[in-house]
């Protein structure tokens, strides 16, 4: 029994193949259906207040600065994107993201993690005291702001929203897709297939590099001329399958010995500890997950790549760590 995709991301590795993709995608999706791309936003109501009135009071002159100057920062119009979508998912609709490129739609999902830490770090009670030159506090604007954001992160994360790749036949098409893969579910969203566009005389090695795709688990919808969102008799948003995405919850812990090893199923590029949470850098993405609450009694003493995967040993940190009487 197929689940039901409330939240679809498509991109491709170029633009124009990514508009034809959305395209497609859009008119055969099951009704009621709301297609979003960054030319389809403006500045969303919680951004707008949040940038005017929160990051306005850090700025304290005596003139605001309107939202139409902080609406051209990068990043905001992709917040704006993510909260229209999450509006438009809570009303019932399923949503297609246009998200461009591959690179674009990687930035986008990554987005709302590093915001939250920044907002984090931000809402303090010395910035709750400030004032803008006309009086007003942007601390409950950006409160707003994190709020929502947290929220959208959660609709990221969710079995409902899955990504999908549309890409020609090249050389660097299968490192894209396996890249694309992992960053994707660094950051909990499950890449659910990937369409192949298949030219006439490159049979042999579209074949070739199709079967190197579906070896990592990613399912390949289709090949040749035609570009369909999906294989016939199958609605758009029915999910066929998922990769893995990466939760908290979903972290594996293994006792060897007077150590604890930590499984990251993910082929990241470089891992990290920061307090009591781990970072993950895939394809120039940051991810923040809680460690488990064993490992934070716990020094990290080694790393290292095992097969697809990135594996931390632990030692118990004895000032810490109470032993066992």
């Amino acid at each position: 029994m197929s689940n039901r995709a409330d939240l679809i991301i498509l991109s491709a590795s170029r633009t124009a193949l990514s508009a034809e993709f959305s395209d497609s995608t859009a008119r055969e999706c099951s009704n009621p259906c709301v297609r979003l791309s960054l030319l389809d936003v403006d500045s969303h109501d919680v951004v707008a207040r949040a940038v005017t009135r929160g990051l306005g009071s850090l700025i304290v002159g005596p003139d605001p600065i309107p939202v139409e100057v902080w609406s051209v920062l990068p990043g905001v119009r992709d917040l704006s994107l993510l909260l229209a979508a999450g509006d438009a998912v809570s009303a019932g609709s399923t949503v297609v993201i246009d998200a461009g490129t591959t690179s674009d739609a990687v930035r986008l999902v990554s987005l709302p993690s590093v915001v939250l830490r920044v907002l984090d770090a931000l809402l303090t009670p010395d910035v709750a005291m400030i004032r803008t030159g006309r009086g007003e506090n942007g601390f409950e604007a950006l409160s707003d702001l994190r709020a929502a954001l947290a929220r959208v992160a959660r609709l990221l994360q969710s079995p409902s929203t899955v990504a999908r790749i549309a890409t020609d036949v090249d050389d660097s098409m299968v490192a894209e897709v396996m890249s694309v893969s992992a960053a994707f579910a660094a950051h909990g969203v499950g890449l659910d297939a990937v369409m192949v566009l298949r030219r006439t005389g490159e049979r042999d090695i579209a074949d070739a590099m199709v079967a190197r795709v579906q070896e990592s688990g990613v399912r390949v919808w289709a090949t040749g001329r035609r570009r369909r969102p999906c294989p016939n008799g199958t609605q758009v948003n029915e999910v066929l399958s998922r990769t893995r995405a990466l939760t908290g919850s979903e972290l594996d812990v293994i006792h060897d010995g007077d150590h604890y090893v930590l499984v990251i199923p993910l082929a990241a590029d470089r891992v990290g500890i920061d307090g009591e949470e781990l970072v993950i850098d895939v394809a120039g993405t940051l991810r923040w997950v809680p460690l488990p609450a064993a490992l934070r009694r716990c020094t990290a003493v080694s790393g290292r790549r095992w097969r697809g995967t990135v594996e931390i040993t632990f030692a118990p940190d004895a000032q810490r760590w109470r032993p066992a009487s």
